[in-house]
């Protein structure tokens, strides 16, 4: 007796069998969307290194995302860096750094994958931006802040595009 005999003498089982399937196939796309979604992003710009800077962007490094600023090396105090294209030329666009609290808890996290899910969890809270040049210090997620991290053309007239690191 082939399959489709058997299926059709049995209708309650073919669809007992059916919806069985349908529901594993359903649970297991909602385990891989919902551990998708816990990795912590590659990086917020979108690759894995973000620019640094200790001298308000006259001079720079490219570490990876992952990175606490502020931190310490060879005696200096590093930040991120945002840098944008206007135009052709390149600019720098603001600098960014975690609040003292933000950097305790994140501090408190092994470095890995932890602390990554606690930079990705914190998202843009517990940040301060500033342009080069200035001296203040604003909460990024403050009407000021978010002046500050939209870019403009020297134009005017849009957004300039983001340069990531290579």
């Amino acid at each position: 007796m082939d399959l489709r005999t058997q299926m059709n003498k049995r209708p309650t089982v073919t669809i007992g069998v059916s919806v069985g399937a349908v529901l594993i196939v359903g649970i297991l796309v909602l385990v891989v969307s919902g551990r998708s979604r816990q990795r912590p992003p590659s990086s917020e710009t979108s690759g894995a290194n973000c620019y640094y800077t200790a001298d308000e962007g006259k001079t720079f490094e490219v570490g990876p995302w992952t990175l606490v600023p502020p931190y310490e090396k060879d005696g200096k105090t590093f930040v991120r860096m945002y840098k944008f294209l206007d135009g052709k030329t390149e600019k720098i666009g603001y600098l960014e750094k975690y609040t003292d609290q933000a950097c305790a808890v994140l501090m408190a996290e092994e470095e890995g994958q932890a602390r990554e899910m606690k930079m990705s969890e914190l998202g843009f809270n517990g940040r301060v931006v500033k342009r080069p040049g200035e001296e203040t210090w604003v909460d990024r997620t403050s009407e000021e802040g978010k002046a500050i991290t939209e870019v403009m053309t020297s134009e005017g007239r849009g957004r300039a595009k983001p340069v990531f690191p290579k």
